[in-house]
């Protein structure tokens, strides 16, 4: 669900994305792949279920540029994944108010 926890409810919108039942925004599809085989499939269930029982852990979103957005999620935002300042403006990508709501939490 995009909160950096793994959790039944990843289980849950992941099975029901693979029984076509929901769609993934593509911010989210991105992190849906928890296997790394660039494919959203039955394969990343075992991986999240083992990562919900403590068996394993995911591995982190890389952040290349360190301004607190993962790279895969830059281009779907218009940003530059190597760039802490996409619009030059003086705010990193990170801390943009890109809906206006005077609040750069997402």
């Amino acid at each position: 669900d995009g909160n950096g926890q793994s959790t039944v409810l990843d289980l849950t919108l992941l099975i029901g994305y693979l029984q076509n039942t929901n769609s993934l925004l593509p911010q989210v599809a991105v992190f849906a792949d928890v296997n790394g085989d660039s494919l959203v499939s039955s394969g990343d269930v075992f991986v999240l279920a083992d990562a919900i029982f403590g068996r394993t852990n995911l591995l982190a979103a890389i952040d290349g540029d360190g301004d607190g957005i993962p790279d895969v999620l830059e281009p779907l935002m218009g940003l530059v994944a190597t760039e802490t300042d996409s619009n030059s403006n003086g705010t990193q990508d990170g801390d943009e108010d890109f809906d206006d709501d005077h609040d750069s939490t997402p």
